[in-house]
């Protein structure tokens, strides 16, 4: 009915059908020009839509041609195209719609004009008119999905952004890490060296005292060995004047006797001058003034060697953390990365994984805080006993390398090692007071000459025959008896 010749055709038809109610049936063409009026307005308004949808597509192109490069625009360039595409399909398809519309209205007014009836028109109207209406719903439908996809779109990009910013953050976040494990790898390096030459110059220095220990154990066996050889001749040369009516033997001159003396005194001279030479020349090159330097040296060197290997311990896991959270960064860029080129449902699983992960890790943190805290109630008892032990004992926290006066984390090995050695000395002590006693009772009351011996002589013997004899005595569970009263007025 948009055509006005057939407007005035039907009219026509109208004035030669002379029927009585003309006036009703003008109204109702009248109505009917209306109508297309304004269904031509709604038209004129879609047309004018849709040329606006495309002036701003083609405007959101011309935005986005800057950033062809980058893949999500990309996607989303393409999406946008399909977009279009969809709704240039549906415009092809309205105005396909709309001239099939023509195309039946002029059917069906030929055929109204051949029947001579206007009623059909008016329903051929409402058809039209519900085919308009669904095609306003279709239209409304493609326009609000057009609205949601720039919706995503202005997502994705203010998305796009914020990973830009991380992924700057991280870069600069890895770059100070990898800065900072350089510096911490020299510092170790340099560390790990001067503990090596520290742990070689007190291997070296033990080595030397382990040296002049036994040298000077030598010089004491070789001095007692001469002193009671020298005592023994005496006392036979005492016993022999003492009683000649036993046996005869030769008396030697007191020339004879002096000269035999005074060589042992000279030779026992010249070994104690060649032994204080080497001790001389061992100190001279030490640079020291003393055998107790030496060793205070050595002592200080170990515990100065302890405190080096405690900050190695701490810097390698300090190290070993760093290089766990740059593993950590690296990774959370390959995920970002990899997040850029994701769609929403991976996106979604993505952060559904991340989620579990995150409350599965808060689980094994709690529970490992649980473990410390019980852990460090049983190491803290564990000190406590240690420290009453270490007080008990009455060892000295002089040389603890923290230089603290109770037990902690870093003295730990300390104290164990004082614990033991005081042990250690007082079980010494207890295996020399049972080595005296056992010596004490089982003596030859034969080697005990108490005729013409003084004090002196007496006591040097018997120190001299319980070292020998320390060597060979059996380790019985009877040597730690106390003596009797009998024993006692024996040996007196």
């Amino acid at each position: 009915m948009e055509n006005p010749a057939e407007v005035q055709e039907l009219r026509n038809k109208l004035r030669m059908l002379k029927f009585s109610q003309e006036d009703k049936f003008l109204n109702l063409v009248r109505k009917q020009q209306r109508s297309i009026a304004k269904q031509r307005q709604a038209n004129e308004t879609l047309r004018n839509e849709i040329a606006q949808y495309e002036f701003q597509i083609g405007r959101i192109e011309e935005l986005t041609i800057a950033y062809k490069n980058n893949e999500e625009l990309l996607r989303l360039n393409s999406q946008q195209k399909n977009y279009t595409n969809k709704l240039s399909v549906l415009s092809a398809d309205f105005s396909a719609e709309d001239q099939k519309r023509k195309r039946l209205e002029e059917e069906v007014s030929k055929a109204r004009s051949a029947a001579g009836g206007i009623f059909a028109q008016a329903r051929e109207n409402e058809a039209v008119m519900k085919d308009l209406h669904t095609m306003e719903n279709r239209l409304d439908k493609a326009l609000m999905r057009y609205n949601s996809s720039l919706a995503k779109l202005a997502a994705l990009r203010s998305q796009i952004d914020e990973i830009r910013k991380d992924r700057n953050t991280f870069r600069n976040v890895i770059r100070k890490a990898l800065s900072d494990r350089a510096l911490k790898e020299e510092e170790m390096n340099t560390l790990i060296s001067n503990s090596n030459q520290a742990y070689a110059d007190r291997d070296r220095l033990m080595m030397e005292l382990v040296q002049l220990k036994s040298a000077e154990k030598e010089d004491v066996q070789t001095f007692q060995t001469e002193l009671s050889r020298c005592e023994q001749r005496i006392e036979n040369q005492r016993i022999t004047q003492n009683h000649p009516r036993d046996q005869a033997q030769p008396i030697l001159s007191r020339d004879s006797q002096i000269g035999s003396s005074s060589d042992q005194q000279e030779e026992l001279t010249a070994l104690t001058e060649n032994y204080q030479t080497t001790i001389t020349q061992t100190l001279d090159n030490l640079s020291m003034s003393s055998v107790e330097e030496l060793i205070n040296e050595a002592q200080r060197l170990e515990s100065e060697n302890f405190s080096l290997y405690n900050f190695v311990v701490e810097n390698a896991a300090i190290r070993t953390d760093l290089q766990d959270q740059l593993d950590q960064l690296e990774q959370t860029e390959k995920e970002l990365l990899d997040q850029s080129q994701m769609t929403e449902e991976q996106l979604s699983e993505k952060l559904t994984v991340i989620t579990n992960n995150i409350n599965s890790t808060s689980q094994e943190l709690n529970d490992l805080k649980t473990q410390h805290k019980k852990d460090k109630t049983e190491f803290k008892e564990i000190y406590e006993k240690l420290e009453d032990l270490f007080n008990e004992l009455g060892c000295s926290w002089e040389h603890a390398p923290d230089e603290k006066k109770h037990i902690t984390i870093a003295n730990s090995r300390f104290v164990m090692t004082t614990i033991e050695k005081c042990l250690m000395e007082m079980m010494r002590d207890t295996c020399d007071k049972a080595r005296m006693q056992y010596a004490v009772r089982y003596a030859d009351p034969q080697s005990i000459l108490a005729d013409d011996r003084t004090e002196t002589t007496v006591s040097r013997i018997s120190l001299h025959q319980r070292s020998s004899q320390d060597r060979e005595i059996p380790k019985s569970i009877e040597s730690t008896r106390p003596l009797t009263l009998e024993e006692i007025r024996e040996l007196l």
